[in-house]
């Protein structure tokens, strides 16, 4: 009689146990949130040269925390240069801007040097480590493709987004 008391109780616990454990854990992810994405598609997978400047723009609500920033490149097919410097200029709503270079480096002929994400070859580089948005407003993002002249047949989209630390 008494074990089966002891059962009784470890098994009401049990549930609570697990309950807690998974507000915890729900609460833990919940801090990784995404604060905005924006993406640019290319029309027939070219990023050509004479639109090399990509401009995208996202209205933001003032944020006292900081976030990272990343620069995903969706690709068709293997780009035939070896690096690809790129330009992230950030304006916020009262016309302040700050700029990061960022450079992918290629292995020409290797697949195996991107990610296969469902029939795309995507390659995410981090930009800023901390970045804050303290303005509420529309912010500009200016990405500048440099390096060649020619147009970058297979760039599919380039997306640029954030996550809370």
């Amino acid at each position: 009689m008494m074990k089966k008391n002891i059962f009784l109780r470890i098994r009401r616990y049990f549930f609570y146990i697990l309950l807690v454990i998974n507000l915890l854990i729900s609460g833990c992810n919940s801090n990784k949130k995404e604060l905005f994405a924006v993406e640019k598609t290319f029309l027939y997978t070219n990023w050509d040269f004479d639109n090399r400047i990509a401009i995208l723009e996202k209205e933001l609500k003032a944020s006292e925390k900081p976030y990272k920033i990343f620069l995903e490149l969706n690709l068709t097919k293997p780009l035939e240069i070896d690096e690809l410097p790129v330009i992230i200029s950030i304006i916020a709503p009262d016309g302040a801007e700050s700029h990061k270079p960022v450079t992918y480096y290629f292995k020409l002929k290797d697949d195996s040097f991107y990610k296969n994400i469902e029939g795309s070859l995507t390659y995410t580089k981090e930009v800023y480590t901390q970045k804050y948005f303290n303005s509420t407003g529309k912010y500009t993002f200016r990405i500048l493709r440099k390096g060649t002249k020619y147009d970058l047949f297979g760039v599919r989209s380039i997306r640029l987004y954030a996550v809370s630390l």
